[in-house]
């Protein structure tokens, strides 16, 4: 959007709270793509973004109980902290990150998505219906994203979690960079999943994202997606059902959707 656009912008604000990596990235540039984006201290309309650090917090809560709608982006525990262990310091922030997100809980106008949610684009319209917000609800993500939004919890093991302690200088003059020393930090996020667990099952609902799904839940999932983006028909050349992509033609016989 224009900075002539963004200045004339009259719609809701909508307060994006997170803890790190949790999914708000691809839920501003992708499923909120139609609303402008600006800064907690701007005092303008849009999509305020920002992650829960403690020096922010206050603030942060402040804007969300002046917003139209709050939308908390949420994955669970064991998917966020294996993220930040590639690239983050996990103790301390991440779990003052955890503690500081819950406190959103008492807002009215909060909803929390679950971003690793296996039917995340059934309750993106969900969201949509309730908000009345424009949302796409199919993003376009690059392949880096998909990723990252297909990493879930039952496939992570929490005795794999681990954290950089410390970093070791080169012990010669030779050009080697710092090396990390780790350690394990899966019993505290055990203990983090535990405490908040009532909370985890409120947004999930039905839906475990501890259990691994069975094999025909996860080939019902499959062939609803696919009919969702797919149509289909009798092809004459192939001689069965055939499914096409939305707004494709069928690759045998040059068919159209009707």
């Amino acid at each position: 959007m224009s900075e002539q656009a963004q200045r004339s912008y009259d719609g809701p604000t909508i307060v994006v709270p997170s803890v790190k990596l949790s999914g708000a990235d691809i839920l501003v540039k992708h499923v909120l793509s139609r609303y402008p984006s600006v800064t907690l201290k701007s005092g303008e309309n849009g999509v305020i973004n920002d992650e829960v650090l403690y020096t922010k917090e206050q603030e942060l809560l402040y804007a969300a109980e002046q917003a139209d709608v709050v939308i908390v982006p949420i994955r669970h525990p064991k998917v966020v902290a294996k993220l930040w262990s590639e690239t983050h310091e996990i103790v301390p922030d991440f779990f003052q990150m955890w503690q500081s997100i819950q406190k959103f809980r008492k807002l009215d106008n909060v909803v929390f998505l679950p971003m690793d949610s296996d039917n995340l684009e059934q309750r993106i319209n969900d969201l949509a219906d309730q908000t009345k917000l424009k949302l796409n609800s199919r993003p376009r993500v690059s392949a880096e994203e998909r990723q990252i939004m297909e990493l879930r919890a039952w496939a992570i093991e929490y005795d794999s979690l681990r954290d950089i302690a410390k970093w070791n200088a080169p012990t010669d003059d030779s050009k080697r960079l710092w090396t990390p020393v780790y350690k394990y930090v899966g019993e505290e996020v055990h203990d983090l999943v535990d405490d908040i667990e009532d909370w985890i099952a409120d947004i999930y609902g039905e839906e475990d994202p501890e259990e691994r799904p069975s094999r025909k839940e996860a080939e019902s999932r499959r062939r609803g997606k696919r009919q969702k983006n797919t149509w289909k028909h009798k092809c004459p050349e192939a001689g069965k059902i055939v499914h096409s992509k939305k707004g494709e033609v069928c690759e045998h016989c040059g068919g159209e959707e009707s």
